[in-house]
């Protein structure tokens, strides 16, 4: 991509980050953004697209070349590279709030795994959830440990461990 192309691309992620305080454009745009500074703004989908093609250029993957220049502007910007571990991250410390805030309730850490849609929980303080999610993720951390997967790292293996009524083998 030619300096000049690059450049203006930049420019709109500028004010896409003026507004929004992050680089994390989606994919597919955002059309009349509505938020603060940003004043209704179209954020294409072209930008989102580019954005995807900055991440891979870094790798070394893709027709786009990416200079050291090119690459201090963006972390200038505070520019994710790895958006995905970050996602990662989140959907984790979701699930471990979840977690908690069932433990509080039911005084373990033991969440059913039901078929279906899972029956409403009719225990005070979890307001009729669906805990089916929670006790596929929680048995599926048991699974992680078990095998001695990656995604499994000494940090979340302390925090599972030190969380009280959390069980290894809930058999």
């Amino acid at each position: 991509m030619e300096q000049r192309q690059w450049e203006a691309k930049f420019a709109e992620l500028k004010v896409y980050h003026a507004s929004h305080k992050d680089c994390n454009v989606p994919w597919n745009g955002v059309v009349d953004c509505g938020l603060p500074g940003c004043g209704g703004a179209t954020h294409s989908k072209a930008l989102g697209q580019w954005v995807h093609r900055q991440r891979k250029a870094k790798k070394g993957k893709g027709t786009c070349k990416l200079t050291q220049e090119r690459i201090d502007k963006l972390n200038g910007l505070g520019f994710q590279w790895d958006v995905q571990k970050q996602a990662e991250e989140a959907a984790w410390g979701r699930r471990v709030a979840e977690l908690k805030k069932y433990r509080e309730v039911h005084g373990n850490c033991r969440v059913p795994q039901r078929g279906g849609n899972a029956v409403e929980c009719d225990m005070a303080g979890c307001e009729g959830a669906r805990h089916k999610a929670l006790g596929n993720w929680v048995a599926h951390q048991r699974v992680f440990k078990r095998k001695g997967r990656k995604c499994m790292t000494p940090a979340r293996y302390e925090e599972l461990n030190s969380m009280e009524g959390w069980l290894w083998d809930a058999r």
